[in-house]
């Protein structure tokens, strides 16, 4: 009976020390390992109940819970997310960083999730083949914000680039065709005589 009892045990225990620790509770947005993330709906005696952004229920043994690295998003909500872009070689990194800087602060005022109280802030990256490479960093109040908060800050960024002129370019593979010359050999007709 103990043997075939172990694991609900294990389960109920698991789910027992985490609400009592509270390290997890309902409405949390955590992240299992790698692969599983989403809100908890709720936690069971047996198993707790998550609920991913894309709206599917995926149950979890608190016994596996409670033995997997585990990220909880709402107990530590400070976050950023990274903006990748690049503009042409020709432009000059003060003037970008000055312009991405003043729309991530218009932004802000005009979209919720931004946190204001920190600033953000751009990196010049590198000196690409085709491009120069910069990364912004955003901070944001909540982390199922942000792909909306990315995707909204990305075409921001993109329309106020255009509108600066500043040229977004696009890796381009050029080919050089080389003429293929044939040139045919016969072979000289000599007539041996004996």
């Amino acid at each position: 009976v103990a043997l075939a009892f172990q694991d609900t045990l294990a389960n109920v225990f698991s789910g027992l020390n985490l609400t009592l620790a509270g390290q997890v509770r309902v409405g949390d947005y955590i992240k299992l390992g790698e692969d599983v993330d989403g809100f908890v709906v709720d936690i069971g005696w047996r198993a707790t109940t998550l609920r991913t952004l894309a709206g599917l229920i995926i149950f979890i043994p608190n016994k596996k819970l409670a033995e997997t690295a585990m990220t909880n998003y709402t107990r530590d909500p400070g976050m950023s997310i990274e903006l990748v872009f690049r503009t042409g070689l020709d432009c000059a990194p003060e003037r970008v960083e000055t312009i991405v800087l003043d729309e991530i602060q218009q932004a802000a005022q005009a979209l919720p999730g931004i946190r204001t109280e920190v600033p953000a802030c751009v990196r010049f990256k590198a000196f690409g083949d085709w491009a120069l490479e910069f990364n912004a960093y955003v901070d944001i109040v909540s982390f199922q914000d942000r792909m909306v908060l990315r995707h909204e800050l990305m075409k921001r960024l993109h329309h106020r680039l255009k509108r600066e002129q500043i040229a977004v370019p696009v890796p381009q593979l050029r080919v050089d065709a080389l003429a293929a010359t044939s040139t045919t050999t016969t072979p000289s007709s000599s007539s041996s005589s004996s």
